[in-house]
């Protein structure tokens, strides 16, 4: 019986938890982030010498659309000196007032050099902030009869604005942009008064803000007294086709390994209530604690001597083991908590390491970061402190063990 006694529960080390948890546990996240278009090798290669180049603005600005490659386009303005025109087909009822406003400053500043012409099917909503750049405004014929240009900024319900402020914030951008504007005078004029925001062909004609074009865009460069008129190859187009899916793929990235981060922090709550938990039901178990064991059972001294009964060493060593037992489970759970918080961590380190991120996130990241690195350390404390414990148990029940063998 004594020798029954004395054979020791195996528990698993310090070293084996931590490989076992590494093992079960998700690993940090490595995912490449999105490759940027290479617009320097294309635009190198790019000859639009005496052509007219192309440039469609088809859809909603910001989303279907993206400035990111007009801005692009601007840091290699150098290789559009010789053109003969840049051609804006512009077709969009939505998109942001942000985004279109940055491709308005983009287009001004390629204007300096070479004429930008700006056909219209529709520029409704935040496109219409564009027609600042051109130096002259067409609208394809035949026109629709409803509104073909009207200065609407962005009603966004998630920007918490008024629509009052919403208005105020276009015009101000509006005013900002009509200080670079070819056609200020004509803008001017009519943005004066908020009745006018809103175009018919018509109406746009009568106040001098566009042109009628007879016979589609090929017909432009006769109209335009450009001659030979001929638009350079779809190279620009698609470059910024291909800025805009880069711009997609960095988003649905982001948003993935922003949600991945989120999934791991919440694991990591989960697993932090648990470990308080099941620290009150250690203690609760823990008879060096003062926790629940028949103390008339325990063996008293007599003298220098322990009066050690059999009963009463196997129900001291049963309650150490099971302590010991409960708080490895504290101890594994802290250490899933860990795991969890490196996990999170590491996904929001991608994000800045990707490049996938602007200045301003990147000072919310890194001081996410900070935060999670501060909550991980607080818990390394307290897994530290349980494992001093589990120690403290087995040791307890090896030594009431090696006295049941006296």
């Amino acid at each position: 019986m004594a020798a029954l006694l004395a054979a020791a529960v195996t528990f698993p080390s310090v070293a084996q938890l931590d490989a076992a948890n590494a093992a079960s546990a998700r690993a940090a996240t490595v995912e490449t982030p999105p490759a940027a278009p290479d617009f320097e090798d294309a635009l190198r290669r790019l000859s639009v010498g005496g052509h007219a180049v192309f440039v469609p603005i088809i859809g909603r600005i910001g989303i279907d659309l993206v400035p990111d490659g007009f801005e692009a386009l601007v840091a290699h303005r150098e290789r559009f000196r010789k053109a003969t025109a840049i051609v804006v087909e512009l077709d969009s009822d939505g998109g942001t007032d942000a985004a279109a406003r940055r491709i308005a400053v983009a287009l001004q500043q390629l204007g300096e050099q070479t004429p930008v012409i700006i056909v219209v099917r529709r520029a409704i909503g935040p496109a219409a902030m564009i027609l600042t750049a051109a130096h002259r405004v067409f609208i394809l014929e035949p026109a629709p009869s409803g509104t073909i240009i009207a200065f609407q900024p962005e009603l966004d319900p998630l920007q918490e604005m008024t629509i009052d402020e919403s208005v105020d914030r276009f015009s101000d951008s509006m005013e900002q942009l009509l200080e670079h504007a070819p056609r200020r005078d004509a803008l001017e004029a009519m943005l004066a008064s908020k009745s006018q925001w809103s175009l018919t062909s018509r109406d746009a004609y009568a106040l001098g803000v566009a042109e009628p074009l007879e016979g589609g865009l090929a017909s432009l460069g006769r109209t335009m007294r450009i001659e030979p008129w001929v638009v350079a190859n779809r190279q620009v187009e698609d470059l910024l086709r291909r800025s805009t899916v880069y711009a997609q793929q960095v988003s649905v990235y982001r948003s993935r390994v922003t949600a991945r981060a989120f999934m791991s922090l919440e694991s990591a709550n989960l697993a932090m209530a648990q470990m308080t938990a099941a620290e009150f039901a250690a203690a609760s178990v823990d008879p060096r604690l003062g926790g629940a064991f028949p103390w008339g059972y325990r063996a008293e001294p007599a003298g220098d001597r322990w009066t050690v009964t059999l009963a009463s060493t196997a129900a001291w060593q049963r309650a150490c083991e099971g302590a010991a037992a409960a708080w490895l489970r504290v101890a594994v759970l802290g250490d899933t908590a860990q795991q969890a918080l490196r996990n999170a961590n590491a996904d929001v380190a991608a994000l800045i390491a990707g490049g996938v991120s602007d200045a301003s996130q990147d000072q919310v990241l890194a001081e996410a970061i900070d935060r999670l690195e501060r909550e991980r350390s607080e818990v390394e404390s307290r897994v530290a402190a349980i494992q001093a414990r589990v120690r403290a148990a087995r040791d307890e029940s090896e030594a009431i063990a090696a006295l049941a063998k006296r």
